[in-house]
């Protein structure tokens, strides 16, 4: 026999099991209006499913008896909303005997469930139904928890600069006389004695803010206060390090976000305005000094100045950018 064939007659056995099934539970006239309302080209299909899928497999199983199925599918179809079907069909109102539910009740009857079983397989259903239902209602009514605002990475590249420049600032802040490899200006030949101007003073010299140089052609009082606004290294350092800080905060809240754009776009411009006097001050100062026939070079603390002023420039834009970044929020509520 082909595989059709066997597929043809396990279908048939199984639809012929489904029937008897069907009508030993539910009863004959139950079954044939059943049976005559699906006799469509379009339902006929369905029936034939119903019967054997669910008469022919499921309720010929052994391992439950005939009355503890029809209980199960009571409760089910009860907690579909089938309770006008319940009452109608157990107070023995006259209503169409081809509802599915009441169809159901009439076959646990059939199977040898009483009364009392019936009625307290719908208590248990009724309860559940109930206290799920007003659960879910309180629940809904309860005041929501404070929403949690989950971390964004829109701020990212605006902090890493803020904090690069932050870094480059700090080291131009502690040259020379308080680190001697980080200066302006380099005087002299090559050699330990050569002099080497900072921030805040000049190799030998103490920390403080504006200072003479050793040329006495370059001690003048507008280039003595220029050595003055050198000041303006620490303090574009401190801004930076207030973006960065903002920055962080820029993860978690867009108001952070825009406070590292406004520190930055001030810390950029504070940079640039103290680069654009290292650039004259120390200029005139070589000029000067090489006229003397001394030699005299630019030291890194001008390109870590100019390198400073780059990334907070870069970082202003990122951080104006991150501003349209997506911060979502979500709510943390447990059932």
């Amino acid at each position: 026999m082909s595989n059709e064939g066997q597929n043809e007659s396990s279908h048939h056995d199984l639809y012929n099991a489904g029937i008897v099934m069907r009508r030993k539970v539910m009863g004959d006239d139950y079954v044939d209006r059943q049976l005559k309302q699906g006799a469509s080209d379009f339902m006929s299909p369905m029936q034939e499913l119903a019967t054997e899928a669910a008469w022919g497999t499921i309720w010929t199983r052994p391992g439950l008896e005939l009355k503890q199925r029809s209980l199960i599918v009571i409760a089910l179809l009860a907690s579909q909303g089938k309770e006008a079907e319940v009452r109608t069909a157990i107070q023995g109102v006259s209503i169409p005997l081809n509802g599915l539910l009441t169809g159901h009740i009439r076959g646990a009857v059939n199977n040898g469930a009483t009364e009392i079983e019936i009625r307290e397989t719908l208590l248990q259903t009724a309860t559940y139904i109930v206290s799920i239902s007003f659960n879910l209602l309180f629940l809904s009514l309860l005041p929501q928890p404070p929403s949690s605002p989950m971390a964004s990475t829109a701020p990212l590249p605006g902090f890493f600069l803020c904090f690069a420049a932050m870094v480059l600032l700090i080291f131009v802040s502690v040259s020379v006389p308080t680190w001697n490899s980080v200066y302006f200006l380099r005087v002299g030949p090559s050699g330990s004695d050569q002099l080497r101007y900072g921030v805040f003073g000049f190799t030998g010299s103490s920390v403080r803010i504006g200072y003479d140089f050793t040329n006495d052609s370059l001690n003048t009082t507008i280039l003595h206060n220029l050595t003055k606004t050198l000041i303006l290294h620490p303090i574009a350092a401190a801004l930076a390090g207030l973006a960065a800080i903002f920055g962080l905060l820029g993860f978690i809240s867009r108001v952070g976000t825009i406070a590292m754009t406004f520190f930055s776009g001030l810390a950029a411009l504070t940079t640039f305005v103290a680069w654009i006097i290292d650039m004259i001050l120390f200029g005139i100062a070589r000029t000067r000094y090489r006229n003397d026939g001394t030699p005299a070079q630019y030291g890194n603390a001008n390109w870590l100045t100019l390198g400073a002023f780059v990334a907070l420039l870069l970082g202003f834009c990122a951080s104006a950018c991150g501003i349209f970044g997506r911060y979502r929020r979500r709510r943390d509520v447990t059932y």
